[in-house]
C-alpha cells in the first residue's frame, strides 16, 4: 500500500506543477501587460515603428519579458506531462482507486484532454507564435509599419488560439487534480467480510 500511496503524491505532485507552470504565466503576463505600458519606456529598436507611442513600446517590451516565461511554462508542463505518463507506464495504470470507477474515468479523461491539448500547443501551436513573433519584431526594428500591422493581424489570431487552448487546458487540468484527489488510495481496502 504504500507505493501505491507514493505514486499517487507524485502524480500528484506532478500535476500541481504543470498547473502551477500555467498559472505563472498568466500571472507574470497580467503583471507585465498591465504595468509595463504606462511606465512610458522608450527603446532606440522601436522608435521608428512607434514614435511617441509609449504605450505601444511598453507592450513591445512587456512580450520581451513575458516570451520566455511562455516558453518556460511550455517546457515545464512538457516535462510534467511525459513524467506523468512514465509513471502511469510504470506502475500499469494502478494509480488511482479502482472501486470509485466513475470518478477514475472522469480523471483520466481529463489528464487526456490535457494531453492533447498540451501537444498540439506545444507542436503545432508555439512554433507558428514564435515565427510570426519574430517577423512582427523583425517589421518593429525596421520601422515598417504596414508589414508590422499585417503581421500582427496573424500573431493575433494565433494568441487567441493559444489564449482559448491555455484556459481550457488550465481548468482540465485543475478538474484532474481535483477529480485524482477524490480517487486517491486513502481509504482502507474493502474485504469480502465486511457487509
Amino acid at each position: 500500500m504504500t507505493w501505491i500511496r507514493i505514486r499517487f503524491t507524485l502524480l500528484l505532485t506532478l500535476l500541481t506543477v504543470w498547473i502551477a507552470a500555467m498559472f505563472a504565466s498568466g500571472v507574470v503576463a497580467i503583471a507585465a501587460f498591465t504595468s509595463l505600458p504606462d511606465l512610458e519606456l522608450s527603446t532606440p529598436a522601436a522608435e521608428a515603428f512607434y514614435g511617441d507611442d509609449t504605450e505601444g513600446v511598453g507592450r513591445y517590451v512587456a512580450g520581451f519579458v513575458t516570451n520566455p516565461v511562455f516558453v518556460a511554462s511550455d517546457r515545464i508542463r512538457s516535462a510534467a506531462a511525459i513524467a506523468i505518463l512514465l509513471l502511469i507506464v510504470i506502475s500499469r495504470g494502478r494509480i488511482l482507486d479502482r472501486r470509485c470507477r466513475v470518478l477514475r474515468y472522469l480523471a483520466g479523461a481529463t489528464l487526456k484532454l490535457g494531453l492533447v491539448i498540451l501537444a498540439y500547443t506545444v507542436i503545432v501551436l508555439a512554433p507558428d507564435i514564435q515565427t510570426t513573433l519574430t517577423a512582427w519584431r523583425a517589421a518593429v526594428t525596421d520601422g515598417d509599419v504596414e508589414r508590422g500591422a499585417a503581421i500582427w493581424k496573424s500573431f493575433e489570431v494565433l494568441h487567441t488560439i493559444a489564449s482559448t487552448l491555455l484556459r481550457i487546458e488550465f481548468l482540465t487540468m485543475v478538474a484532474c487534480f481535483v477529480l485524482s484527489s477524490f480517487v486517491g488510495p486513502w481509504r482502507p481496502p474493502t474485504t469480502d467480510t465486511e457487509t
